[in-house]
């Protein structure tokens, strides 16, 4: 049943892009530096890879976060263990 519902899901996104794509089609340089332009492209293709570039960005902020997260578990998850084992052996006695 899930699958069905990212099957139809991923359709309309698709539907969506397609009609995006279709209302975007005039043509626009981008000035990228002072002197520097971009050869003509679809509005629509320009914005879309606007949309991947800030996604790919946000991405590689959040990897820094991520591997000090793992880090931190891993740490917290040692300590857990010998916490447990000067436990046992106390009980033992």
């Amino acid at each position: 049943m899930l699958s069905k519902i990212r099957l139809i899901l991923w359709l309309f996104i698709l539907l969506a892009a397609g009609y995006f794509v279709a209302m975007n089609n005039i043509s626009v340089t981008v000035n990228l530096l002072p002197g520097y332009q971009t050869v003509p492209l679809p509005l629509s293709i320009i914005i879309l890879m606007s949309i991947i570039v800030g996604a790919m960005l946000a991405i590689l902020m959040t990897i820094g976060d991520w591997i000090k997260f793992k880090i931190e578990i891993s740490r917290l998850k040692k300590q857990l263990e010998i916490c447990n084992k000067s436990k046992e052996v106390q009980e033992s006695e």
